[in-house]
């Protein structure tokens, strides 16, 4: 009985405090914060500061019109929460955590590869696909092919664009190569082009960016494998969201997954072109089905 008490006190204390506060931020500010699933809701409208992609988030320079299989994804999401896409600004890796904290946008859309560089300042929700990274070097560059750690040496440059995922892989894994990074505005197709004419020994190219470029210029870069397994393997998620709204988050990580399991995400792919094991690696079904 004494137990029961005890524990009866305990959640009319945790009750009281929680009225408590709700009661002091409405006297504060005169109304109860509406949340970003509230505000969706409310005015249909899913606000997106855009995140661009060659060939999954692109934007029309003349029209600007947003296209793309990232693009389809995130209108179909917007379409199950009966809102329609606002594309509000450009986003950056300098500028993603300022506009997800100013409230003037709902979400960072675009194709997104989380890290440890990146988890502690945002919500990643559920991966659409996974995508490979790799090392590319010169076509026939023979030099680098028995040992990851022979790149792992001050002569050895490296080429990445600035905020991209793969300038972390590349100072992560190869800490004592050379580095030097280009702008992002010159687009992800740069450094394996500067990598092709001689301008540096290497760099690291995500799996789509990487088989678009090698279907354009054949026999012009060599991606290296050590042990046949690709350097990383990462998600590609179409949305990022304040770290803390979990009811937000959880929505569109739950509307990610249905998609996926009603076969909307391979469709759009597919639809664009991309091939499953090419140019992304599939989510895997979370049960398998047995005969």
């Amino acid at each position: 009985m004494r137990r029961l008490l005890e524990t009866a006190l305990v959640a009319l204390i945790v009750v009281c405090a929680a009225h408590f506060l709700l009661l002091n931020e409405t006297k504060n500010t005169g109304v109860v914060k509406e949340s970003v699933l509230e505000r969706v809701t409310r005015t249909k409208k899913l606000k997106c500061a855009y995140w661009l992609w060659p060939d999954l988030v692109e934007r029309d320079p003349n029209s600007g019109a947003m296209n793309g299989p990232i693009v389809d994804i995130i209108k179909k999401v917007a379409e199950d929460l009966n809102a329609e896409v606002q594309w509000t600004a450009e986003a950056s890796i300098d500028s993603y955590v300022t506009l997800l904290n100013s409230g003037k946008v709902d979400a960072v859309c675009g194709p997104l590869t989380p890290g440890p560089f990146l988890r502690a300042h945002a919500h990643f929700v559920a991966p659409v696909f996974y995508s490979s990274s790799d090392v590319y070097v010169q076509f026939g560059e023979k030099k680098f092919e028995s040992s990851r750690e022979d790149m792992n040496v001050p002569e050895v440059s490296f080429l990445s664009l600035d905020g991209a995922a793969t300038k972390y892989f590349a100072m992560t894994f190869f800490p004592k190569a050379k580095h030097n990074a280009l702008p992002a505005v010159v687009g992800a197709g740069q450094p394996l082009l500067d990598v092709q004419s001689g301008k540096a020994d290497a760099t690291i190219s995500e799996q789509l960016v990487a088989a678009r470029f090698l279907e354009r210029n054949p026999n012009s870069l060599m991606r290296l494998r050590w042990n046949d397994k690709p350097l990383i393997t990462l998600g590609v998620t179409p949305f990022a969201t304040k770290f803390d709204d979990v009811i937000w988050a959880n929505t569109l990580d739950n509307i990610i997954k249905d998609l996926l399991d009603f076969g909307e995400v391979e469709k759009i792919l597919s639809e664009h072109g991309l091939v499953a094991g090419v140019h992304y690696s599939p989510i895997a079904s979370p049960y398998q089905i047995q005969p």
